[in-house]
């Protein structure tokens, strides 16, 4: 194989057979090693690259969340989390003997924000709205 490096035809090898040879030898060069060096260059300075990069503020912190801590009867803690801005709430339980925070639910409240009545009790809030928008009659005075 050294031979085709140099690109010198082996004896007993036609020049097509020697063309194909070269052209794996030089596919596997460029399609294999220049990407493997490429990749090893990109992890030895990414480092420094994405030091280079300006700060970009988002604008968000952690002081825009909702919390809240209640007692359960078995000496546990509920603790919910509400994130108003992706409308997100997240519900933990807090174990004070043992010191473990377990997550116990999450949910996207976008949808359920969106529904207008849902186990409601009477009145409904559609009733509620009816007895607002009609007109009240006046009671004639004598």
């Amino acid at each position: 194989m050294a031979v085709l490096y140099n690109f010198q035809t082996p004896q007993g090898v036609s020049p097509l057979h020697a063309f194909f040879l070269r052209y794996l030898v030089w596919s596997r060069l460029f399609f294999g090693l220049i990407p493997c060096l490429g990749l090893a260059v990109f992890f030895l300075l990414a480092d420094r690259l994405l030091a280079q990069r300006p700060h970009i503020s988002t604008g968000e912190s952690s002081e825009h969340l909702w919390i809240s801590s209640n007692p359960l009867p078995d000496g546990r803690q509920m603790l919910m989390v509400m994130d108003p801005k992706i409308r997100t709430l997240a519900v933990y339980h807090v174990d004070p003997v043992e010191g473990v925070l377990t997550l116990r639910s999450t949910r996207d409240l976008t949808w359920d924000l969106l529904v207008p009545e849902f186990n409601a009790r009477e009145p409904l809030p559609g009733d509620l709205k009816k007895m607002l928008e009609t007109p009240v009659e006046k009671s004639l005075r004598p």
